[in-house]
C-alpha cells in the first residue's frame, strides 16, 4: 500500500515518549494520519433523512426480528421472512447480522463466530493534556504481545471521555469463555479489569496526572435518569463481534449450500422476474433494475468493522444491483463469498496460525 503508507513513520521509544506523551515503557510506535467517525450518529441521520425522504416505501421495523425465510417457489416469487409482527415479502434478503449470521444461517455457524468485546468510557486525567491526545484529535492503538491489541479514541467535547476497548489478549484463559458467546447482557469481569487499570499506565503516572474530580450534576444523564459511574470509569458494556474463520469479511451472494436453500433454477428465474413484473404493473423487467433475486450477505469482520464495513456495503449494493462492473477495481476478490471459501474456511487453523505468527 504505497500511497498509505507513505505517510507513516516510526519513532523510537524516547522520541515517542516525548512526542507523544506516552509512558516510558513504550519502546517505540508506529504513527500517521487517521479519521474518526461516529457511527450512531451518521446512521441514525441517514436513516432519519431517508425517512423523510422516502416515506411511502421505506419502512423500519424495530424490535421486530426475522424468525424464518421461506425462499421463493413457482408459485410465490418472493422470499417470505416470518416475524413476531407479520411476514414480510422481498425479492432480496441482505444478511447484516455479523456475530448473529447463523441464526438464520445454520451452514454459516463455524464460518462467522460470536464473540464479546468490552468497551470502556473513562474520564482523562486531569495531566492528559491537548499535547497527548489533542482533545479528541489523535487515536492510539496499543500492542502488547503477538495476539490482540487494545484502542483508544477521545470524544471531542462533554468530558472529553476516552473511549477504550480491547482487553481480550490481557484476560488469556478467561478471553476464551468470550468466543463463541452472544449474549450482550453482561461483560467480562477479567476485561472490564483490564480496561479499569491500563491506561494510566499507558501514558505513565506524571503524563496522566491526578483522577478527574466530577462536577456536581455531571455523573447523571437527565435524559432517561441514566447514572453514570462517578470515577474514572463512566461506563463499561459489551458487545458482539462476528469473528470470520478465515480472517476476511464475507460479503456477495450467497449460495444454496451456504444458505441452505435452494435457488431458483434458470427457467425459473425467468418466471420469477415475469411475475413481479405482472404483480408490480410495470412495463420493465424486474431484472433491469437489479441482480437476480437472492440471498446476501456483508458480515464477519472480526472486530475491524470500522475499517471493512462502509465500503463492504457499497460492494454489496453494487452487486444487488448488478453492477458488479464497478467495484471490479476497488473490491477484493478475497472477501466474496464462494462455495469454494465456504468449504475451505476453517476457523481452527486461522486461529493456529494468528497464534503461532
Amino acid at each position: 500500500m504505497p500511497e498509505e503508507s507513505s505517510n507513516f513513520e516510526a519513532a523510537d521509544g524516547i522520541e515517542a515518549v516525548e512526542r507523544y506523551g506516552l509512558s516510558p515503557q513504550v519502546v517505540g510506535c508506529i504513527h500517521g494520519p487517521g479519521g474518526a467517525i461516529h457511527p450512531y450518529r451518521l446512521i441514525t441521520n441517514l436513516l432519519s433523512n431517508l425517512l423523510d425522504r422516502h416515506s411511502e416505501n421505506f419502512f423500519i421495523a424495530t424490535n421486530t426480528p426475522c424468525t424464518q425465510i421461506q425462499p421463493p417457489n413457482k408459485s410465490n416469487p418472493f422470499y417470505t421472512l416470518s416475524t413476531p409482527n407479520g411476514h414480510i415479502t422481498t425479492s432480496h434478503v441482505i444478511h447484516a447480522t455479523n456475530g448473529w449470521t447463523s441464526h438464520l444461517l445454520t451452514p454459516m455457524r463455524e464460518k462467522i463466530i460470536p464473540a464479546r468485546g468490552t468497551m470502556s468510557s473513562q474520564r482523562p486525567g486531569t495531566s492528559l493534556n491537548t499535547t497527548t491526545t489533542l482533545s479528541g484529535y489523535r487515536s492510539y492503538v496499543f500492542l502488547t504481545g503477538s495476539v490482540g491489541y487494545d484502542y483508544l479514541t477521545q470524544l471531542p467535547s462533554g468530558e472529553n471521555e476516552l473511549m477504550f476497548g480491547g482487553g481480550w489478549a490481557s484476560a488469556q484463559d478467561f478471553a476464551l469463555t468470550d468466543i463463541g458467546l452472544s449474549d450482550d447482557s453482561t461483560y467480562s469481569l477479567p476485561v472490564a479489569s483490564h480496561l479499569a487499570g491500563a491506561l494510566p499506565l499507558y501514558f505513565g503516572e506524571k503524563n496522566w496526572g491526578r483522577e478527574k474530580v466530577v462536577k456536581e450534576g455531571d455523573s447523571k444523564d437527565e435524559i432517561d435518569g441514566v447514572k453514570w459511574g462517578e470515577g474514572r470509569t463512566k461506563a463499561q458494556w459489551s458487545g458482539i463481534l462476528g469473528l470470520s474463520a478465515d480472517g476476511q469479511p464475507w460479503v456477495g451472494r450467497l449460495p444454496s449450500k451456504v444458505s441452505n436453500r435452494q435457488d431458483l433454477s434458470a427457467n425459473d428465474t425467468l418466471e420469477f422476474q415475469q411475475s413481479q413484473q405482472e404483480m408490480k404493473g410495470n412495463n420493465e423487467t424486474i431484472h433491469s433494475l437489479t441482480a437476480p433475486p437472492g440471498e446476501w450477505i456483508s458480515a464477519g469482520y472480526t472486530g475491524e468493522g470500522m475499517v471493512n464495513a462502509w465500503m463492504c456495503g457499497k460492494a454489496l449494493a453494487h452487486m444487488v444491483l448488478g453492477r458488479d462492473d464497478e467495484i471490479k477495481d476497488w473490491f477484493p476478490d478475497v472477501m466474496r463469498v464462494t462455495e469454494k471459501r465456504w468449504r475451505k474456511a476453517d476457523a481452527a487453523d486461522y486461529i493456529f496460525e494468528r497464534l503461532s505468527s
